[in-house]
């Protein structure tokens, strides 16, 4: 048994296992209909995999995306000159939140889940920002930033402000994450983040 303990939007949800001989990492769940509000309080995976399908667990994905952002950000926080702390962590959360957006919406279109990749095109900033506050909260990632930092990334407002800047200078990279790309965008972001 175990619980729905995100929901990312009514039909994308993170489900937390427990007692399940299966697996103890949370799961992102794909719903094809809404879950009965009792059930997302108590529910097993077989039945969870009837009312909808398993996209790719938590680890998983946090694994995946702290790989891609070891690769680009490092040498982008080594070249940045006059950036500030602020800028630096804010930008590097956010990435690891776009990046984990674009590896979920690339499961979705390899799975021919085209309602949720329409759903994750159309609302990605409420996504993103529901997303954030289960890294924050779940995988502890809040334990890493100063209170001002995390006041900025849980006020959704806020939030979604900053993410627009980077899902839009991420969104404009047709070569691919280049610690060259990333810099450029990060470049961007800080002048931003300091005016």
């Amino acid at each position: 048994m175990g619980k729905i303990i995100r929901e990312l939007d009514e039909n994308l949800v993170i489900f937390e296992p427990k007692d399940e001989t299966k697996t103890d990492d949370d799961i992102l769940y794909y719903l094809y209909e809404k879950l009965p509000e009792p059930l997302k309080k108590d529910i097993s995976i077989d039945e969870l995999d009837s009312y909808g399908e398993r996209i790719i667990t938590m680890r998983e994905l946090d694994i995946n995306v702290s790989r891609k952002i070891a690769s680009v950000i490092t040498p982008t926080a080594k070249k940045a000159k006059n950036s500030s702390a602020f800028s630096y962590r804010l930008f590097s959360f956010l990435l690891r939140v776009k990046i984990s957006i674009d590896t979920i919406l690339s499961y979705a279109y390899a799975k021919s889940l085209v309602e949720l990749s329409d759903r994750i095109v159309n609302s990605e900033e409420d996504i993103a920002y529901n997303l954030s506050q289960y890294l924050l909260e779940e995988l502890n990632y809040k334990s890493k930033f100063i209170q001002l930092i995390l006041n900025t990334l849980t006020n959704k407002n806020e939030f979604k402000e900053y993410y627009k800047i980077v899902k839009k200078g991420i969104d404009k990279i047709e070569e691919g994450l280049s610690a060259k790309a990333i810099k450029d965008v990060y470049e961007k972001f800080d002048d931003m983040a300091k005016s």
